[in-house]
């Protein structure tokens, strides 16, 4: 029987829920990337969270053990920044954290502290969000200003599994204060994130494989990009049995078989 995955040469891991629940690894993935690594594929991480800079998430996943560069991670705020970047805009105004201003400082945009002087608005999660912010928006109202968002993630898991609130929240929250739709997600599923991971690389979309636990995000990222993917359900897989793990310590048997 051939391997599905003959032709993979990099494995792309969600972070929240796949790698690691709030600040404790998943069981099984230190072991499962040791593994893929050693067999000569290339790691990266891809992930919808923005509330952290690139260099943050390298430094807590060095925290963890797993060892990775700044050029192995994709994100969400990252992704934004970039696209904004790339369309000229100079100035954002930004809902969102500290983490999420110092990457889109990082791209060259400078943050505005009113929310209606910039070219541009930058929707990520923000837990300080209270009433006294959201009554700034009316600043925004008849402006045609392009409000870009780092995802639609309504929840992500938190320690143990919790779920909590995710950016889907914040986006939703911008979208009813303000009457409109937002112009642009850059997170998954969009495949911008797995567009400037190949360009970098130079790997294309048949030698990667995306490993999630969001069909919603992950999966469907990687069936937009034609990418193969492996689903990571710890609480079982249903129909997906075929492309699908219930622990991270199945991944490195199932790509290398």
């Amino acid at each position: 029987m051939v391997n599905k995955f003959s032709k993979i040469r990099a494995i792309v891991f969600d972070l929240d829920g796949t790698v690691y629940k709030g600040e404790n690894l998943v069981d099984g993935v230190f072991e499962a990337i040791n593994s893929l690594s050693h067999h000569g594929y290339e790691i990266y991480f891809c992930t919808n969270n923005s509330t952290r800079t690139r260099q943050e998430i390298v430094r807590g996943l060095i925290h963890l053990g797993i060892e990775t560069t700044i050029d192995s991670i994709f994100s969400a705020g990252y992704a934004a920044a970039c696209y904004l970047a790339n369309a000229g805009i100079k100035q954002v105004s930004l809902l969102g954290t500290p983490g999420l201003k110092n990457e889109l400082c990082a791209a060259g945009l400078t943050v505005v502290d009113e929310l209606d002087k910039g070219q541009a608005l930058v929707v990520g999660l923000d837990p300080t969000i209270n009433y006294s912010v959201m009554t700034l928006f009316a600043t925004l109202h008849g402006k045609n200003m392009p409000i870009i968002a780092c995802n639609r993630d309504r929840w992500y898991p938190g320690n143990n599994g919790e779920l909590k609130p995710g950016c889907g929240i914040m986006v939703d929250l911008v979208e009813a204060l303000l009457g409109r739709r937002v112009d642009f997600v850059a997170g998954k599923p969009n495949t911008l994130l797995l567009e400037m991971l190949s360009r970098q690389s130079g790997f294309n979309k048949d030698e990667l494989l995306i490993i999630g636990d969001s069909l919603e995000s992950d999966v469907a990222l990687a069936q937009a990009f034609g990418s193969h993917w492996v689903f990571y359900a710890p609480r079982g897989c249903g129909s997906l049995q075929d492309n699908s793990i219930t622990s991270m310590m199945d991944l490195p048997g199932m790509i290398l078989k």
